[in-house]
């Protein structure tokens, strides 16, 4: 079964996820990123700590993906599960295959073994 877009992160690092989330790993919930304000440099894909309500986030660009803060001094990351199990690319075919109009041979990649 496939997610909604929604309820999953493209990548690994999750920092365009906009899902409604809000629990870490533990089962904490999270709290507000509002409540933060002192933590500068953090960038929501909503544009704003506000918008992004109590949501797990990437804010920081941390590679191991979206986190929350569950109280004031500890954030846990959350499980954001990826978009479907491959992700789709192309590349330039220059000997025979299936190429498209264009000159492109499309390629998938298991996500899960990266």
């Amino acid at each position: 079964m496939m997610l909604a877009d929604a309820e999953c992160k493209r990548t690994r690092d999750g920092t365009a996820y906009k899902g409604k989330r809000n629990t870490s790993i533990s089962g904490s919930s999270c709290r507000a990123w509002s409540e933060f304000e002192y933590e500068k440099d953090l960038t929501f894909p909503e544009k704003s700590r506000e918008a992004a309500i109590n949501f797990c986030r990437n804010p920081n660009r941390d590679p191991r993906g979206p986190w929350c803060y569950v109280n004031e001094l500890d954030v846990e990351y959350c499980d954001v599960p990826f978009c479907g199990r491959y992700r789709r690319g192309a590349t330039r075919c220059l000997e025979k295959g299936r190429v498209d109009p264009r000159g492109w041979i499309t390629f998938y990649v298991d996500i899960q073994s990266l």
